[in-house]
């Protein structure tokens, strides 16, 4: 028939099975730098966090720590 589609195309053949296997450690790979970005991001807060806190405490002691009494 005209209208067959050609084994290439049809959804249960090898190139689309490799199609999904590619597209799916695209996607993974995008995830992983995502999540690998994300944690960066909150380190950073995390440090900002303890070195404001660090200031702080510092300018209410007058920049000694309470273990220099």
């Amino acid at each position: 028939m005209k209208n067959d589609p050609s084994p290439s195309t049809r959804s249960g053949s090898p190139n689309a099975a490799t199609n999904a296997a590619a597209s799916l450690r695209g996607a993974m790979a995008r995830l992983n730098r995502f999540l690998f970005l994300a944690l960066g991001v909150l380190y950073a807060l995390w440090e900002l966090r303890h070195f404001v806190r660090e200031l702080r405490r510092a300018a209410t002691t007058g920049g000694r720590s309470p273990e220099d009494d």
